[in-house]
């Protein structure tokens, strides 16, 4: 079962293109739990003109 997926939007404030990366978090153990915060902790500090910028991180409640 695939339960990562990104998908490209635009903000309607700023009207910039972003990639949001969404992530079913029901669906997973403690162990990948443990490495997505890892990977956006380790995003938050890169600056790389070859990288996608990291912008934001949320936890949002499924409305189902």
């Amino acid at each position: 079962m695939n339960i990562d997926f990104f998908m490209q939007v635009r903000n309607k404030l700023d009207e910039v293109l972003y990639a949001i990366k969404k992530v079913r978090l029901k669906h997973l153990n403690h162990d990948r739990c443990r490495k997505l915060l890892r990977e956006v902790k380790v995003l938050a500090t890169l600056n790389h003109a070859s990288i996608v910028r990291y912008n934001a991180a949320w936890l949002e409640q499924d409305a189902g």
